[in-house]
């Protein structure tokens, strides 16, 4: 299945060849004749050469390849899958297109390609360095003086450049719910039984407008999303759009495997040229619908994590508030709710009845971000809608730091797995090509001798090598799931600490530059808990610093995996524990800013007593952040918050030891109607 023979017209063999892996298909297209030189005499026989060029397409890894002869003469990688036929065609239009590539895949798909330049002939010419004799300095003088006159001579021309570049296309996003059948490609990402049938979709509608000044030409938008979504298609693109005219492009997204949510928000990137000939680009977040993410279920009375929300307005309806997804509809009121989100997790909503409270309960912490998100989106939508204030909505209770940190522990544990197991392939892929050039020599030997076994272990290596990978693909993937379990962690302790400690959207930017949701990919250099550390190390060296001492604190600039994450949960416990301290807040301390320790402490408690590490003292390892109560909820404290305001966007606060922890939401108030 590997070789290749060709054969002349007589049945003799002219060549044979053999192939890196089996071909998906081949079809030879060319026989080209090496002409005689015109010097020689007619009765001299000359021997004239001929290339045989044939195209073979290979399955593994969906390339193509040109052989003249034996000899590789061109490859080239397809962007789709590999053809289950492939020819060379010419096609006439108004100038005649030779050597065209036209490929067919087993799904029907007929594709015209082309190659790239034609290959250099020998090595690459060497550059050569030619020393400049004028005078460099004189040079740059000269443009300057000219560039200075060009302006002074043409005042209009900045004008009408800046008006040129700074005119935009206008976009404008649509997004609805529709059931629709997915493509073939995403119908084999999907797997399942039913994939081709009709399923819930977001269907996206973006709508390009050319300006009234010029058109616009060479748009390409692509759509990206994160596991488990999909778009159909992912990009697309639009040769030109005259002035004043509009383009409607339509994409859908799929839930194309039932996987843990860690993102809701699609990137949408448009590149294009204006009419004076400048690229421009354009990037915009959309946050895709609720609705394609969850499905109505029955709630659960038990729940291994649950999370109250009091709010400053009566409780609403679920009815209104969740209506369109919810089996019992909008007209129906009712104080329980829950949804069936992607991986097979149930989160149920609870109202209170005599009192302001909403509870949000489910199996996994991780699972709990996405209705706490779309639950105070959609309240603070329905009171604005209904001519009031949005309500200031607060968390009173612990934080589940315990469950996050467990988050982070499995996501660490499964990276150094991963790790370890690349190392060691590392290690058996060496001794294995040397196995290879032992058993080489051996038999390239002109006298023969005893291959001593060598065959054997090089097998037995192999096979070790296959299951290292297959371990190294498992741990990969388990890499991913711990990724998204995390970043969707990650998104629900982000905002709990906003409710918890009052955060306006311009700290909770400074907050997620901390903490980020973005996890990364497992072959990154620098993971997610490298990064982390670092940040919360900054902040606590810098911003949070409580005394000199603790501005004097060397920060590692070589980012490792460590070995546990005991450092990074109290490096974020502390963290936490500073910006939950009540009382006056603190003047951060700059770089080595020469101010006293009572200084610094210009708050109404005692300092915290520094720890052998210069920090100050630590919440534990696995502890939680006490709760307030409602009379220091931040809330009610944030008039007179001028100077760390305005260091950390009022992220600062002091360390003074908050009250204990009040009660939790009753659960008689949170039964179902």
């Amino acid at each position: 299945e590997r070789n290749l023979f060709c054969m002349e017209l007589n049945g003799v063999m002219r060549f044979a060849k053999k192939l890196e892996s089996p071909p998906s298909c081949f079809v030879p297209y060319g026989y080209n004749h090496v002409q005689p030189p015109q010097n020689v005499a007619d009765n001299k026989k000359v021997k004239v050469a001929a290339n045989v060029l044939t195209l073979v397409a290979y399955h593994s890894h969906r390339s193509l390849a040109i052989l003249s002869n034996t000899r590789l003469a061109w490859a080239a990688s397809l962007r789709s899958a590999a053809p289950i036929a492939v020819a060379v065609g010419d096609f006439r239009g108004k100038e005649m297109t030779r050597g065209i590539i036209v490929t067919l895949e087993d799904e029907g798909r007929l594709t015209c390609q082309y190659l790239g330049t034609e290959p250099l002939e020998g090595p690459n010419p060497l550059s050569v360095r030619r020393h400049m004799q004028n005078d460099r300095g004189a040079d740059v003088l000269k443009l300057k003086e000219l560039i200075k006159a060009i302006e002074e001579n043409d005042p209009a021309r900045d004008k009408d450049l800046e008006k040129d570049v700074t005119t935009d296309l206008s976009v404008e996003v649509s997004i609805r719910m529709a059931r629709e059948v997915p493509s073939v490609e995403l119908v084999r990402a999907i797997g399942d039984a039913d994939a081709d049938a009709p399923r819930p979709c977001a269907f996206l509608t973006l709508t390009v407008q050319a300006p009234k000044e010029g058109g616009i030409h060479d748009i390409a938008v692509t759509v990206r999303c994160d596991h488990p979504v999909a778009v159909d298609p992912p990009g697309i693109v639009v040769n030109q759009v005259v002035a004043g005219a509009m383009s409607e492009l339509h994409f859908r997204f799929f839930v194309i495997s039932q996987s843990t949510v860690g993102n809701t928000n699609a990137a949408i990137m448009a590149s294009y040229t204006s009419s004076g000939g400048y690229p421009n680009s354009l990037i915009e977040d959309v946050k895709l619908p609720f609705a394609l993410f969850a499905r109505p279920a029955n709630p659960e009375k038990d729940a291994a994590c649950k999370v109250t929300i009091e709010s400053s307005e009566p409780c609403v309806s679920l009815g209104e508030l969740f209506g369109d997804i919810s089996k019992k509809g909008k007209d129906v009121a009712y104080n329980s709710t829950a949804f069936e989100l992607p991986g097979g997790a149930i989160v149920s909503v609870l109202s209170a009845r005599s009192s302001q409270r909403y509870r949000i309960q489910g199996g996994s912490f991780s699972s709990l971000w996405m209705v706490l998100q779309e639950l105070t989106a959609r309240l603070e939508v329905w009171n604005v809608s209904s001519g009031q204030p949005p309500p200031k909505l607060a968390v009173r209770q612990d934080l589940p730091l315990r469950d996050y940190y467990a988050l982070i522990d499995s996501h660490h544990s499964k990276r150094k797995a991963l790790h370890d197991c690349m190392e060691v392939l590392e290690q058996r892929a060496v001794e294995f090509r040397m196995l290879q050039k032992r058993l080489l020599m051996r038999i390239k030997e002109k006298t023969p001798t005893s291959l001593g076994f060598l065959d054997m272990l090089l097998a037995r290596s192999f096979e070790l090598i296959q299951q290292l990978c297959n371990e190294e693909e498992f741990l990969r993937g388990e890499v991913l799931r711990a990724a998204v379990e995390l970043s969707a962690g990650t998104r629900a302790i982000l905002i709990l600490l906003r409710l918890y400690l009052g955060l306006q959207p311009s700290e909770i930017s400074i907050l997620e530059a901390v903490l980020s949701p973005c996890i990364g990919e497992p072959t990154d250099p620098t993971g997610w808990e490298e990064m982390t550390d670092s940040s919360l190390l900054h902040m606590l060296s810098t911003v949070f610093a409580r005394n000199k001492r603790e501005t004097l604190v060397a920060l590692d600039s070589s980012m490792h995996m460590p070995d546990s994450t005991i450092d990074l949960k109290k490096h974020l416990s502390l963290f936490i524990k500073r910006m939950n301290a009540s009382g006056q807040e603190v003047a951060p301390h700059r770089g080595g800013a020469g101010s006293s320790d009572s200084a610094s402490h210009a708050h109404a408690g005692e300092p915290v007593p520094p720890s052998a590490s210069g920090l100050p003292a630590v919440v534990g390892e696995a502890g939680s952040v006490p709760s307030r109560p409602a009379d220091q909820h931040p809330q009610s404290r944030r008039t007179g918050h001028t100077q760390g305001a305005e260091a950390v966007a009022g992220l600062v606060r002091s360390d003074e030891a908050p009250p204990p922890p009040s009660s939790g939401m009753p659960v008689e108030e949170c039964s179902e109607a």
